[in-house]
């Protein structure tokens, strides 16, 4: 194998493995009930996320 094509074939290998990740985050944070996208938000505009207990009852 010569240089380009090692390089070529690990370009193509780490931007297969970071599509797949990716469609695997999506699909575990769509299946989590939206917790980690609401965590986020909470996290971009300045609030902390509310704390959860066993109750189910969020403290904001």
């Amino acid at each position: 194998m010569t240089w380009t094509t090692r390089r070529t074939a690990l370009a193509a290998l780490v931007l297969l493995l970071l599509c797949v990740g990716l469609i695997s985050t999506s699909v575990t944070t769509d299946q989590d009930t939206g917790e980690s996208t609401q965590r986020i938000t909470r996290a971009v505009s300045g609030h902390a996320p509310a704390a959860r207990s066993d109750s189910g009852i969020g403290w904001d």
